[in-house]
C-alpha cells in the first residue's frame, strides 16, 4: 500500500510547473486584477468550497472527535445567519464581526485539548494567535475579522505540509514561503505593478460584471488603516493572487490524496461534477445580475468554509500520527 507521505509527493506538482502556474497568476493579478478576482469568484469558489469540504470531510473529519465538528458546523451556520443580517440591515458591521470572531473562537477552544499535546511551538502558535484575535477583536472586530480571513489563506498549504513526515516537510515548507509569502510580498511592494503600468498592462478596473471601480472593493479585504494606503491597490493585488494559488491547492491537490479510512462513502465522479457546475453556472448568472449582492454571497461562502476548516486543522496539526495511519484508496 503506497503512504501518505508518498501520495503527497506525486500529488504536488514539479517545480517548473509550480513556479510557471504562480508566475502566471501573479501577472494576471497585477495587470487585470478586477477581472482575476471576479474569475476567481465567479468560476473557482464554487467547486473550491465542494471540494475543500469534501477533503474535510474524508481526511480531517473522521479523525477529530464527532462534538468538534457538530460544535464547528452549528458555529458556522449561525455565522452564516449574522451575516445575512447584516445585509439585510438588521444588524450591523461591528456587532456581527464581534459576535462572528467569538463563534470563531468557541469552536477553536474545544479543538486545543486534541491539538496541543502533539503540536509543540505549532501548539503555542495556535494558542498565542487566538488570544491575539480576541484582543484584536475588543479593539476593531471587522479589522480583526479581516486579518482572520486572511490567514486562513494559507490553511491548504498547511495542510499538505502536515500530511507529509517531519523530516520531508523542509521543501514543501519553501515553497510555501516562496509562493504564499516571497511572490505575494513583492506584489504588495508594488514593483510589478509600476513594470506593468510602463509595459502598457495595467488594467486595474477591467471586469466582465458591473462590480464598480477597484477602489469599490479594498474595504471588503482590508483593515481600515489601509484603504487609503498609497498602495492599497497593490495589497489587493496580492490577495488576488494569493486567492488563485490557495484555490489551486484546493483544486488541484487535495483531490488528488488519500482519504482517511473511517470516511464515509464520497460523491461519485459524476455527482460531484453535476454538483459543481450547477454551482459555478449559479454563481455566473447572479455575477450577470446582481453582480454586488452575488459578490458579497460568493465572500461569505468562502469565508465560512474556511472557519470550519481551522478547528479540524487544529487536530491535525497537534496529532502527527495521522500522517503515518494506513490510509484507503481514494474514491469517487
Amino acid at each position: 500500500m503506497v503512504s501518505s507521505a508518498v501520495r503527497v509527493r506525486r500529488a504536488l506538482p514539479d517545480a517548473f510547473t509550480a513556479v510557471l502556474f504562480c508566475s502566471t497568476a501573479a501577472l494576471f493579478s497585477v495587470s487585470s486584477v478586477l477581472l482575476a478576482h471576479t474569475l476567481v469568484l465567479g468560476l473557482l469558489t464554487a467547486a473550491h468550497v465542494v471540494l475543500a469540504l469534501r477533503y474535510l470531510r474524508g481526511w480531517l473529519a473522521p479523525a477529530a472527535p464527532p462534538a468538534l465538528l457538530r460544535v464547528g458546523m452549528l458555529g458556522v451556520a449561525l455565522m452564516g445567519g449574522l451575516r445575512l443580517a447584516v445585509h439585510q440591515g438588521a444588524l450591523g458591521q461591528p456587532a456581527a464581526a464581534t459576535i462572528e470572531i467569538g463563534l470563531l473562537i468557541a469552536i477553536l477552544v474545544p479543538a486545543l485539548p486534541v491539538a496541543l499535546p502533539g503540536a509543540g511551538l505549532l501548539g503555542a502558535a495556535m494558542t498565542g494567535s487566538l488570544a491575539a484575535l480576541a484582543l484584536a477583536t475588543l479593539r476593531a472586530p471587522v479589522d480583526a475579522r479581516v486579518l482572520a480571513e486572511w490567514a486562513v489563506l494559507v490553511v491548504p498549504m498547511l495542510l499538505l505540509i502536515m500530511r507529509l513526515p517531519p523530516g520531508r516537510r523542509r521543501g514543501l515548507l519553501s515553497a510555501g514561503l516562496l509562493f504564499f509569502g516571497a511572490v505575494p510580498l513583492l506584489i504588495a511592494g508594488g514593483v510589478p505593478a509600476t513594470l506593468a503600468g510602463e509595459l502598457g498592462l495595467l488594467f486595474p478596473d477591467h471586469s466582465p460584471a458591473a462590480l464598480g471601480p477597484l477602489e469599490a472593493h479594498l474595504t471588503r479585504v482590508f483593515p481600515t488603516g489601509f484603504h487609503a494606503h498609497p498602495r492599497a491597490a497593490d495589497f489587493f493585488r496580492a490577495r488576488t493572487y494569493l486567492d488563485i494559488v490557495h484555490c489551486a491547492v484546493v483544486l488541484a491537490v487535495l483531490p488528488v490524496l488519500p482519504r482517511h479510512p473511517d470516511a464515509p462513502a464520497a460523491l461519485s465522479t459524476g455527482a460531484l461534477v453535476v454538483l459543481v457546475a450547477t454551482l459555478t453556472g449559479a454563481a455566473l448568472a447572479g455575477l450577470a445580475l446582481a453582480p454586488v449582492d452575488t459578490h458579497g454571497l460568493l465572500s461569505a461562502a468562502a469565508a465560512l468554509e474556511g472557519w470550519l476548516e481551522l478547528p479540524l486543522v487544529a487536530v491535525a496539526v497537534g496529532a502527527p500520527v495521522l500522517s503515518a495511519r494506513p490510509t484507503a484508496p481514494r474514491s469517487g
